[in-house]
């Protein structure tokens, strides 16, 4: 698994996704720039796990 993070522009109608990385410090970056050029613009950081592995590999548990 692995921690991602999503830069998300907060809406009246919706949120937009504006940056996804696993980068911390690029996250970080982005929403400072953001916020000196959009000072009244709300936005959120939010991490989740992400796995890279397709379902299907791995140990069949009918098997054993």
């Amino acid at each position: 698994m692995i921690k991602k993070w999503k830069l998300i522009e907060e809406t009246a109608n919706e949120d937009n996704v504006l940056v996804d990385s696993a980068d911390y410090e690029e996250i970080m970056t982005a929403l400072s720039m953001l916020k000196e050029q959009y000072p009244h613009a709300t936005y959120r950081v939010e991490d989740y796990m992400f796995s890279n592995v397709k379902p299907g590999f791995g140990r069949d548990p009918d098997l054993h």
